[in-house]
């Protein structure tokens, strides 16, 4: 992330630029008036701006880490994402006690991994996000922000097993951390598919998930999902009924009450509620509206359902 001075983040940014630009024409070469005057023109969106001051700041010193660094955020809110990663490399050659930049780079190589479609690419940016988190872990292993994503990567490549060891790793450093509480039942959820004990374990990481956050229509839609995979049927209709009564545009949770009611043979109830997923979500851009509308085609009395479309992931 940028830095920026406390005294300096309720400012007008009009000022703070003002303020550099005429420190800059009293001391040209002094690269910290640079680099604060890039991070001005990044915090108020003017991006390759601050990247021409970066660059300045880098020209006068070559080792000025703090330009690199910021460099490489202000490359990745512009959606170059292997600019970033480079940036940041060359920061922590600098500055090898910069686990920032190792932490940015494994982040970027998550996402990059997760946008990628190609599974052999995906994999290998997956992999390379799985090292550099390692990597950021040893240097600072007591930061929850990146056991969590080493979890999510591990999740990502279905290795839930290490995914669960990570997120228990969060808890074990904040018990109350509700990212780790809703993505450890997530990664039971899937083991629960040809195990109920940890679709049991999933029900109950998503309870705590709620009990610091009621509002997480997530947790709340997958806890019916979960009852449902158990056979809870009444109970989960109970659980959804409730989520679309005070959030009635809320589509998963329209999906899961779908499935609910063909699972107990209610098939026009069924039907009717992936209508409204449809009516919802008229321009087909979601997994939920495909699948309720394939519900629609096959109108038959052997509503089959699957096994994860209903769930918040």
């Amino acid at each position: 992330m940028v830095n920026t001075r406390p005294s300096e983040r309720s400012q007008n940014w009009e000022e703070i630029i003002n303020k550099y630009q005429n420190l800059i024409a009293e001391s040209p070469h002094n690269p910290e008036y640079h680099k604060e005057l890039g991070n001005a023109f990044h915090r108020s969106g003017q991006f390759e701006l601050a990247l021409e001051e970066y660059r300045t700041a880098l020209h006068i010193d070559h080792k000025y880490y703090q330009a690199q660094y910021n460099m490489g955020n202000t490359y990745f809110v512009t959606g170059a994402f292997h600019q970033a990663i480079i940036a940041w490399q060359k920061a922590f050659i600098v500055n090898p006690q910069l686990e920032h930049a190792i932490y940015n780079i494994a982040f970027t190589y998550y996402k990059l991994g997760t946008m990628e479609e190609e599974p052999e690419k995906r994999r290998k940016l997956l992999d390379d996000a799985v090292l550099e988190f390692k990597n950021a872990i040893q240097m600072r292993p007591e930061n929850t922000d990146t056991h969590l994503h080493l979890g999510l990567t591990w999740f990502e490549l279905e290795r839930y097993e290490d995914a669960i060891r990570e997120y228990q790793e969060v808890l074990r450093l904040d018990p109350d951390d509700l990212y780790a509480h809703y993505n450890l039942g997530n990664a039971y959820y899937e083991l629960g598919e040809t195990d109920p004990t940890y679709m049991e374990m999933a029900l109950s990481e998503y309870r705590c998930s709620i009990r610091n956050n009621p509002d997480d229509l997530k947790s709340h839609n997958n806890i019916a999902d979960c009852l449902l995979r158990l056979g809870k049927q009444t109970e989960a209709l109970a659980e959804i009924d409730k989520v679309i009564q005070d959030n009635p545009d809320y589509i998963p949770a329209h999906c899961t009450r779908g499935e609910i009611l063909a699972s107990m043979n209610k098939h026009d109830d069924a039907i009717r509620e992936f209508r409204t997923v449809v009516q919802l979500d008229p321009q087909e851009i979601t997994l939920v509206h495909k699948y309720a509308s394939q519900k629609l085609i096959e109108r038959s009395k052997t509503l089959v359902w699957p096994t994860r479309t209903g769930r918040s992931s």
